[in-house]
């Protein structure tokens, strides 16, 4: 099929699992793969990373930002694993942004920590008015909620992922 770029979804050095949060999309070729054909125990080559995403353990005395733009919750979620792992006590909102309710995933896993880890505040964005919304969601731009809650976000570290659009 070949060469594919997705992002680790779960902070390094745990166990030698890679955990990858992936989309599927009609027509898409490595996500019809993964999904319809590969099958438990088959092999994948897997190279990488490459990216930039990873937490800068060097910066410990700011609070952290996190917003994610849909399938870019994945390298999100593993700064945020790897914070709470490195510096437990260190606040962090993460910011999980989406168009409607129904593109909502990941919550359980995600309410799930927050529970676990007080200091993790998560805020759930949808663009868009949706039909059946999480109690806690709010709408609007991601952009538009970060200034109402943060301001200029100077005093914190900023993570983001997602549509080129919303991290521009």
């Amino acid at each position: 099929i070949g060469r594919r770029a997705y992002s680790m979804s779960n902070a390094t050095g745990q166990d030698g699992v890679l955990e990858f949060l992936i989309k599927r999309k009609p027509q898409g070729i490595a996500g019809s793969y993964l999904f319809e054909t590969l099958q438990t125990g088959d092999t994948l080559q897997v190279e990488g990373p490459y990216g930039h995403a990873w937490l800068r353990e060097e910066r410990t005395d700011q609070d952290l930002v996190l917003l994610a733009g849909g399938s870019g919750l994945a390298p999100v979620w593993s700064i945020a694993q790897a914070a709470l792992l490195a510096q437990p006590n260190r606040r962090i909102d993460l910011y999980f942004c989406v168009n409607r309710a129904k593109d909502l995933f990941w919550q359980d896993e995600m309410r799930a920590l927050q529970t676990s880890a007080p200091n993790l505040r998560l805020h759930l964005v949808l663009a868009e008015i949706s039909d059946a919304p999480p109690a806690d969601a709010r709408n609007g731009l991601a952009t538009t909620i970060l200034a109402e809650d943060f301001g200029e976000l100077l005093t914190n570290d900023l993570y983001m992922a997602g549509p080129g659009g919303m991290v521009d």
